[in-house]
């Protein structure tokens, strides 16, 4: 399955810097989830905000919400209650998946290590999708979801990266399930369609709040008197919107780590978006990904995670 994962993520992403960008955030999901299950949270998976290209000239943006998920639907119920309260999404899904011992394999093109197409089969996750209507999931199709957006004109394949996917082997077989069936079908369901995105790496309730979770696996910018961590500016003006609307609120978690190099963890923190607007440097802004600025607070407006559950 990690052979097939690097595939498509090789062959999808054609920026070197976002493809490691994105293999190094499989990491901070991840570990997190066990990180929270250890404390006694069992999160509902994260979903996708997607932004289809019809219509968008003069209707505005009508969104589409997605989760991909191995867990029984009814756990999402009151979730997505509150997303279908947001006034630009106009459809939320939600697609399970069975264990990977019921899937398929389909054919998939890449290309190989001498930039030539090549077709290679993948396994294929058994989807199922519903529909959230009225108040509760309804059995729906493959297309319901597919006529949401535009097919592009032409498809094109990015050429080989080098894979460093080795170390998910070390989590349990089911993490590595979900990140791979989220993958399919954000690139390979989704894979010729036209479509926007901003996600959230899961969603924690906790005294009857729901909390949207931003994971990301940083070092402390700056220098060690004045380190600092960046947000990308369209992600917190995103989530503030969500919080003002329907009261959704976000923490952004940092599993901190020593460089860029090594990359050996020290710490989890996070912030939640009052505090991060608090200590922010709003006067500047720096270059970041996915077309963005970044804009920096001082580690100081970081908490230890662990405080999050009274512990120092």
């Amino acid at each position: 399955m990690l052979t097939a994962l690097h595939q498509i993520l090789t062959t999808t992403i054609a920026n070197r810097r976002f493809y490691f960008s994105r293999l190094v955030g499989f990491r901070s999901e991840i570990a997190l989830r066990a990180y929270l299950a250890h404390k006694g949270e069992e999160p509902l998976d994260g979903g996708q905000f997607l932004f289809p290209h019809t219509g968008m000239d003069t209707c505005g943006h009508e969104l589409v919400y997605v989760t991909v998920s191995g867990r029984d639907k009814s756990s999402y119920t009151d979730l997505y209650a509150t997303l279908a309260s947001i006034p630009i999404v106009k459809r939320l899904y939600f697609v399970s998946y069975s264990h990977m011992s019921t899937w398929q394999h389909r054919i998939f093109r890449a290309k190989d290590a001498d930039n030539s197409h090549v077709d290679i089969l993948i396994p294929a996750p058994c989807f199922r999708y519903h529909v959230f209507d009225c108040g509760s999931f309804q059995n729906c199709d493959e297309a319901s979801v597919l006529d949401h957006f535009e097919k592009k004109t032409r498809v094109s394949y990015a050429s080989q990266k080098q894979n460093t996917l080795g170390y998910l082997s070390q989590y349990p077989a089911s993490a590595i399930e979900s990140v791979y069936a989220n993958r399919f079908f954000l690139d390979v369901s989704l894979g010729e369609y036209k479509k926007g995105m901003i996600d959230c790496d899961g969603v924690l309730k906790r005294s009857g709040q729901y909390w949207l979770l931003e994971s990301k696996e940083k070092d402390v910018g700056g220098s060690n008197d004045a380190g600092y961590f960046g947000w990308d500016s369209r992600r917190f003006a995103w989530y503030l919107y969500l919080q003002n609307c329907c009261s959704l609120k976000t923490l952004y978690i940092i599993r901190q780590v020593n460089n860029q190099t090594e990359r050996r963890f020290v710490d989890w923190r996070y912030v939640d978006i009052e505090g991060f607007a608090s200590w922010a440097s709003w006067l500047s802004e720096s270059g970041g990904g996915g077309g963005s600025g970044t804009i920096t607070a001082p580690l100081a407006a970081f908490s230890r995670l662990s405080s999050l559950f009274g512990e120092n």
